[in-house]
């Protein structure tokens, strides 16, 4: 969508390069946040934005600071993105299409360090082979700091992945179980792949 140049918290100001105060709870995004071509939207300690925006410039998150794509599940769009160590990005999943997960788009550099902090939404239920491409960049740079990630099914377990150009959050198989045919249960199916490859070399990985 096309945005002004402008914020809201409780009034509308007009910005070119915005910071955040500390302690002010930006929400509502959604169309009344943009930053002027070039500009930049600094999020600093005790502070949240959430929305769903396209942010020509820059977003940074210091050290303190949460942003959110979404008030409930978005996308947030811009062009350059930084999370700072002691920074958070909060995600929200409720299903697998395009528009049910939170995603941020970053057509520039994003360069990740920080907390990622995800929610199951509407009371979905992850299952085994499903992904999420929750962030995508021009070039992507760093790594999570550390996950807060909401607990799934037995024998299930996220995993992460960094690519050049995309984060992607995966559900898979726990490790050292017997689900041997990794379909998220155990059943007579695994026992016959198990019987299959006993004894032979990699065991019964066929």
């Amino acid at each position: 969508m096309t945005i002004t140049s402008k914020l809201w918290m409780g009034a509308v100001l007009a910005i070119a390069s915005l910071a955040v105060p500390a302690g002010v709870q930006a929400r509502d995004i959604d169309q009344r946040v943009a930053a002027d071509p070039g500009g930049q939207v600094v999020v600093n300690n005790g502070s949240t934005v959430r929305g769903a925006a396209s942010l020509p410039g820059g977003v940074v998150v210091n050290s303190g600071g949460f942003l959110a794509p979404g008030e409930d599940v978005g996308t947030l769009a811009i062009g350059e993105f930084m999370l700072d160590v002691g920074a958070t990005l909060g995600l929200e999943i409720g299903g697998v299409a395009q528009g049910t997960f939170d995603q941020l788009l970053v057509s520039n550099g994003a360069a990740l360090a920080g907390l990622l902090d995800v929610s199951l939404v509407g009371g979905f239920e992850p299952q085994v082979g499903q992904s999420f491409d929750i962030i995508t960049a021009g070039i992507l740079s760093g790594a999570f700091s550390s996950l807060d990630l909401p607990t799934l099914s037995p024998l299930l377990e996220w995993q992460i992945t960094y690519g050049e150009s995309a984060v992607q959050l995966s559900v898979v198989s726990a490790a050292y179980t017997a689900d041997f045919d990794q379909d998220g249960d155990v059943d007579g199916e695994d026992l016959a792949r198990w019987q299959s490859g006993f004894g032979s070399p990699g065991g019964a990985s066929t």
